[in-house]
Formats: C-alpha cells, sequence, structure tokens
C-alpha cells in the first residue's frame, strides 16, 4: 500500500478535513486497501478531535493516527517512510502562504498533493512532482490520491531529480545572499 502521511498539527486551513472525507470515499469506492495514511492529528479542534476519534473506533486497518506532537526525530523517520505527503491546504489562505512541511516533503524528494493556486502548488509544479487538488473538495482529493496511486513512479521521480534545484534554492546560504542583496528600503 501508498503510504500518504498528513504532517504538523491538524487543522482546518491545512485540509486535515477534507483528508478524513477523502479516506472515507476511498473506503466506500473499496479502495482504501491500495493506501495507508499516517495522519498527526494532534494539537487540534474538538471537531477534528471527535471525528479522529470516530475513525479510530471504526479500526480501520489503513489509517493511523498520531495524536501526540513528534519529536524532530520521529518526524524524520515519518517524512522518511512516507511515499507522499498530503497539502491539501486552504485555497485562500495559502495563495501566498508558504509551508515548512513542503519545503521539507521537497527536500526529501517526496511527492506530494497540493491545492491549485497556492504557494504549494507554485512550488511543486517549479521543483517537484505530485497532483494538484482543488481546495476544500475532498472527492477531488480522493480523485488526486488515487492519480498518485495508479502512476506513482513518474509522480516520485520528479521530486527525486527535483531535489538537488530544490535545496540549492532554499537554504540559509540562499537566504543571506538574498538579503544581503537586496536593495535597502
Amino acid at each position: 500500500a501508498l503510504c500518504l502521511v498528513s504532517l504538523g498539527n491538524a487543522r482546518e486551513e491545512k485540509g486535515f478535513p477534507d483528508i478524513l472525507r477523502a479516506i472515507r470515499l476511498l473506503e466506500k469506492a473499496g479502495e482504501l486497501g491500495r493506501f495507508s495514511f499516517i495522519l498527526q492529528a494532534n494539537d487540534t479542534s474538538d471537531a477534528i478531535r471527535r471525528d479522529t476519534a470516530a475513525m479510530t473506533a471504526r479500526e480501520m486497518a489503513h489509517v493511523t493516527f498520531l495524536q501526540e506532537t513528534l519529536s524532530t526525530d520521529a518526524y524524520y523517520r515519518l517524512l522518511d517512510q512516507a511515499d507522499a505527503v498530503l497539502l491539501p491546504y486552504d485555497g485562500k489562505r495559502y495563495r501566498s502562504r508558504s509551508s515548512g512541511i513542503l519545503t521539507e516533503a521537497l527536500a526529501a524528494g517526496k511527492p506530494v498533493v497540493v491545492t491549485e493556486n497556492t504557494w504549494l502548488s507554485d512550488q511543486m509544479t517549479a521543483f517537484g512532482g505530485g497532483v494538484i487538488c482543488r481546495s476544500g473538495d475532498p472527492a477531488d482529493l480522493a480523485r488526486a490520491i488515487r492519480e498518485l496511486g495508479a502512476n506513482y513512479d513518474p509522480h516520485r521521480q520528479r521530486p527525486e531529480m527535483g531535489r538537488d534545484d530544490w535545496v540549492q534554492h532554499h537554504n540559509p546560504e540562499a537566504l543571506v545572499r538574498a538579503l544581503t542583496n537586496a536593495p535597502a528600503s
């Protein structure tokens, strides 16, 4: 099964409820067995806690919730074991906002699922690989997950090949160069 992860705290603006709904759609279609999901679900709202508790009570074999804050080592171990990272962030909020998780996923050469018309989709298109989905649309997120599973090798190869370019562009030295060469305001 393709291992898909959601990292960081589970917030609505990061599309966590959409991930849960997409999982239910995949289950209803009999496709859940093609995937495994490891979802970090700590530091979240009451509504998301209720949803994760309901899914946990159903003992879905292909869905694991991590309810605690991960140590740095545990976070990077999970990123390393992931086949892909789910980032279906709210399109309005993330149109120009960045994501440390996307930065780390692309630096690790992982394909991602990101929301269209966001900084994340711009970066994925330029440096990485994966699939783009519509914001706030669990059915389209399920479609993107299916697409990733059906064509995993091409989606995996591009971020692996683009990893060095990504790291050359996004690192502390590049930031210092950009800041020191910027005109004074």
